[in-house]
């Protein structure tokens, strides 16, 4: 083979790997922020079974109700507004439910909850505040901003990028052909070990 063409390859493989290098670094700059917000936002989702990672209980008040003198089929949304009115409770109501075979009222308002015990009356509305920083984070995955949508499908295909351009950026015995391809494949395995034994659960 023409020993120019096989330098001219060389040559061209360089600059290909040089940009690849420079894709990876610059969206890296540029995304770092996001990763880091979705990352420990990420964590602190994954356990929000004991703990709210989005909001603290600023302050809370007990309440005395009338709701134990009434059956639970007319306990209805209007009969929350007006007790929340009673309470002086001026957030907005969500939405409501019961809650141990219906001994318990639950009601999420857009500032805090109500709990009632449906055999006495008596509950605690729970006045919630954001948490600092890490709440503000886990807002990033539930925007439904338009605006906020495109650019996150940006930051996805920015992801894909580095992630794509990364396997290829190092060459020899530790580039994606010797070993690299070995743990690409059990990084993909996990997860999907993972999902198919969810979907036979």
């Amino acid at each position: 083979m023409d020993e120019s063409f096989l330098l001219k390859r060389k040559a061209n493989n360089q600059q290909g790997n040089l940009q690849l290098r420079k894709w990876h670094r610059d969206l890296g700059y540029f995304f770092f922020g996001l990763i880091i917000s979705f990352a420990m936002s990420g964590i602190s989702q994954n356990h929000r079974r004991s703990w709210d990672p989005e909001r603290y209980v600023y302050s809370s008040k007990e309440v005395s109700t009338q709701l134990h003198t009434l059956k639970k089929e007319e306990i209805n949304e209007e009969v929350i507004k007006k007790l929340a009115e009673q309470q002086q409770i001026a957030s907005p109501l969500r939405f409501f439910r019961l809650e141990e075979d219906g001994r318990k009222l639950r009601a999420f308002f857009a500032d805090g909850i109500l709990d009632v015990d449906l055999s006495n009356g008596k509950g605690k509305f729970e006045i919630l505040h954001t948490r600092p920083i890490i709440g503000h984070m886990a807002n990033l995955h539930k925007s439904t901003n338009s605006v906020w949508i495109w650019y996150s499908d940006i930051f996805a295909l920015g992801m894909l990028t580095i992630a794509t351009t990364g396997l290829f950026m190092i060459k020899g015995k530790y580039g994606f052909r010797q070993r690299g391809y070995l743990l690409t494949l059990a990084g993909i395995v996990v997860p999907c070990w993972y999902s198919f034994s969810l979907s036979i659960n």
